[in-house]
């Protein structure tokens, strides 16, 4: 008598369904683990961008209360740690976060320019505000730049 072996699914194709499928999760967790890093480096940029902003914001606000104050905090360049909005002068060491966040570090580098405006020498603050934070074992930034003349 032969046997029939037609019938059902063999151990071999059973251990090849099971790794295909292995195959798939697997593939399946990495994107989702890709998806998840990239939204937390874009919310983390977005908000490095918004606080450098802030800064910026602040730093006009300087100028606009006393220009040669503002000015001689200038220098070639100048660096300031900015947690608070307030002065504080060098640059950021690793303890200075922004107030209520553990991740950003904020400081302000503030240099002196002039500009020639038909043989008249005007002084300008040219300045860089920059964001870091710490995300994935790599150190990033966001970072704005203006300059500022006593009249604009």
């Amino acid at each position: 008598m032969k046997k029939n072996r037609s019938k059902g699914q063999s151990l071999f194709e059973l251990i090849i369904a099971i790794g295909i499928g292995i195959i798939i999760v697997t593939a399946i967790v990495q994107l989702v683990t890709i998806s998840v890093r990239n939204a937390s480096f874009a919310k983390n940029k977005n908000e490095a961008t918004r606080l450098a902003q802030q800064a910026l914001e602040w730093l006009r606000s300087e100028k606009e209360k006393d220009w040669a104050v503002f000015y001689n905090r200038t220098g070639n360049p100048a660096y300031w740690c900015l947690p608070t909005l307030a002065w504080i002068a060098g640059q950021c060491g690793s303890g200075q976060t922004i107030s209520g966040s553990t991740t950003f570090t904020r400081q302000a580098t503030l240099d002196q320019d002039d500009i020639d405006d038909d043989g008249e020498v005007i002084d300008i603050a040219v300045v860089v505000v920059t964001v870091f934070w710490t995300e994935g074992g790599k150190t990033h930034q966001s970072q704005v730049t203006t300059q500022f003349g006593e009249t604009d």
